[in-house]
């Protein structure tokens, strides 16, 4: 029976969360975006599963992703990796939210990327560029002339 005062309580533990999440998403496997967000929930499940939401914090995060580096092949988790595991459990928590687990996200720590990962070239680097460019065109093939030339443009 149901109290009529409030919400549904659940569990604080993320493993009764985590239960939830997969029940919940599980006949949309074939999606492979939902079938990623499902196995590395079940990679993060036995470092979760007995933690509280009240324990949730940035700290608890970056221990997750130490876990998650030594279950890596590299040892280490590369920038695109981290965000893609963010990503994923922020749709985890997301989840949580709207169940009624926990009221918030909880923090998570800032990644260190790279300012500008394309080169910039100053108008002396990128005149030379040109000039071995007339060079790299000169072919008979038409076709080849013609992609090559698209370069310049």
């Amino acid at each position: 029976m149901k109290a009529l005062g409030g919400p549904e309580q659940h569990g604080k533990r993320i493993g009764k969360a985590i239960d939830e999440y997969v029940e919940r998403f599980d006949g949309q496997r074939s999606s492979l975006s939902i079938h990623y967000k499902l196995l590395l929930i079940e990679r993060c499940r036995p470092f979760l599963e007995k933690k509280t939401f009240d324990q949730l914090d940035t700290r608890t995060i970056l221990q997750l992703y130490d876990e998650l580096s030594k279950q890596s092949a590299k040892g280490a988790l590369s920038e695109n990796s981290i965000k893609r595991i963010q990503s994923d459990l922020r749709h985890f928590f997301n989840r949580s939210i709207e169940v009624g687990f926990i009221d918030e996200l909880p923090k998570f720590p800032r990644i260190k990327t790279q300012a500008s990962r394309r080169p910039h070239f100053d108008s002396k680097a990128w005149r030379t560029l040109v000039r071995h460019l007339r060079e790299f065109i000169k072919v008979t093939n038409r076709k080849t002339l013609r992609d090559r030339s698209m370069f310049i443009q």
